[in-house]
């Protein structure tokens, strides 16, 4: 169940684990629309395939029988009206682009980012995960410099606080 934005973003990023992604760039603007740009350098989707991940009942997942990412942040983008555009190419990756309006009644509780983060750091086919946050403000984390030191539950929650101290400092409620 998708209770808040980090569990649709933290679905979303598997997706591009499971791709066979070995870097993902995780993009968060605030401004008058929340933006969430997710790009990786995964095994793409040819144009069959981007044709139909916005329905439901479309999965390439072959231990369910439903999709459920792509489907339903796209359903979230269309009740907050905000955007979805989804770019990929076989073998060269894919970048989706999501706006929000994140004042409108059915968004979601923005939810615990760092610690959707910090899960996606154990996974050990990842090499590099980018994490920018911007509003007025900008906050750039690399974890392939965390990456380089052993994976551990103190590194982990590291990134857990740090990420979600820099979203509260500019007032997002995590």
């Amino acid at each position: 169940m998708m209770n808040n934005l980090s569990d649709y973003i933290y679905d979303l990023c598997q997706n591009s684990i499971h791709a066979a992604a070995k870097t993902i760039t995780l993009t968060i603007s605030f401004s008058n629309v929340l933006m969430v740009i997710i790009q990786d350098d995964g095994s793409g989707m040819d144009e069959e395939t981007l044709s139909k991940v916005k329905k439901f009942e479309f999965t390439t997942n072959k231990h369910r029988n439903v999709g459920l990412g792509l489907s339903m942040i796209h359903d979230l983008v269309i009740q907050t009206e905000g955007s979805f555009e989804l770019k990929s190419k076989k073998d060269q990756g894919t970048t989706l682009i999501l706006t929000f309006n994140h004042n409108h009644i059915d968004f979601p509780k923005f939810g615990n980012i760092g610690s959707i983060i910090s899960d996606l750091y154990m996974y050990e086919s990842l090499d590099q995960l980018k994490i920018y946050i911007k509003n007025g403000q900008f906050y750039m984390f690399d974890l392939k410099q965390i990456l380089q030191k052993q994976k551990t539950l103190s590194i982990k929650k590291y990134i857990e606080e740090n990420i979600n101290q820099k979203l509260r400092n500019i007032g997002v409620d995590v």
